[in-house]
């Protein structure tokens, strides 16, 4: 008889991040019906995958206990997820105390120096993820000469935003840029007027965001509201997503 190996994948399935989550459980699948189609797990016998999912709520309070539930009533092999590195971190200790890997594309640098053992990333972590935002200015700026040269960063305070947004304060500090503004916002924005105000005020002729898709589109909505039209230099999150780009076409 063919075994089964399940893996589970907590992500947000409602909610304010519900997009990403889709996305990345619709991804899995895709990725999972490949693999057995393919004749499963080849080192394992044929081994088909089975994916398990579970909705963390876009709550980074609920995550710990999402995976605790999870854990309880599947015997997983291992899990993916979470949509966000907050709801990453609550969780990690539950996988690490039940012995299973976890697996995430989440970037904050909390989840690989705590020193568990079960916990594997595979993306660039948030302190480096800038690097790349940082140079395509610096090609922009050779290439059209655009004279980018005074930065606004803003960024979600969270734990994924605080880093990633001192990251990008260091590089464009680094790379001989002017950072004129530089300010956190509460992730789930209900009003970004004051930020773009500040933003504005302070000459910056190009952005960088950290932000998932409901806040990315706040600020941009707010930035035409009052016709302030710098470059924005998207890295990860909102900006990535088919949402932003539904929502303003060809801006």
């Amino acid at each position: 008889e063919e075994s089964t190996i399940k893996i589970g994948a907590i992500f947000p399935l409602s909610g304010s991040n519900s997009d990403n989550g889709w996305h990345a459980v619709n991804g899995a699948q895709m990725a999972i019906d490949e693999i057995n189609a393919n004749g499963g797990v080849a080192s394992m016998g044929g081994a088909k995958l089975e994916l398990v999912t579970a909705d963390n709520l876009s709550d980074a309070n609920q995550c710990k206990a999402v995976a605790e539930r999870l854990l309880e009533s599947t015997d997983l092999t291992a899990a993916i997820g979470a949509g966000s590195s907050a709801f990453v971190l609550p969780m990690l200790p539950v996988f690490e105390k039940a012995s299973v890997p976890f697996v995430t594309a989440q970037t904050s640098d909390s989840i690989t120096n705590q020193g568990y053992k079960y916990v594997f990333a595979t993306a660039a972590k948030a302190s480096e993820w800038a690097q790349t935002q940082i140079d395509f200015i610096a090609w922009l700026n050779e290439s059209f000469d655009l004279g980018l040269d005074k930065v606004g960063i803003i960024y979600e305070n969270t734990e994924w935003g605080n880093t990633q947004g001192q990251s990008s304060v260091d590089l464009a500090e680094a790379a001989g840029l002017e950072v004129v503004y530089n300010e956190s916002f509460p992730a789930g924005l209900s009003d970004a007027s004051s930020l773009i105000a500040g933003l504005k005020a302070s000459g910056a002729n190009i952005v960088i965001p950290t932000c998932y898709t409901q806040d990315a589109k706040t600020i941009k909505t707010a930035m035409d509201s009052m016709a302030y039209d710098p470059v924005i230099m998207g890295g990860g999150g909102g900006f990535l997503y088919p949402a932003f780009a539904d929502e303003f076409g060809d801006d």
